[in-house]
């Protein structure tokens, strides 16, 4: 949602929302890379991101 009246703060929810996401896909990058160490992955990425983990 972009409000009109405050021009310079019209791209804040997009960057937001990238930023929401570039650290989700850290996150699950991380989380990849210890599985895989660990022998394994266990868990589904996508189930997390539901749950909001």
């Amino acid at each position: 949602v972009v409000k009109r009246h405050g021009i310079h703060r019209e791209e804040d929810p997009e960057s937001m929302e990238f930023l929401k996401r570039r650290s989700w896909e850290m996150k699950v990058l991380k989380k990849m890379l210890q599985a895989s160490r660990n022998g394994g992955l266990n868990d589904d990425p996508l189930a997390e991101r539901e749950k909001g983990i």
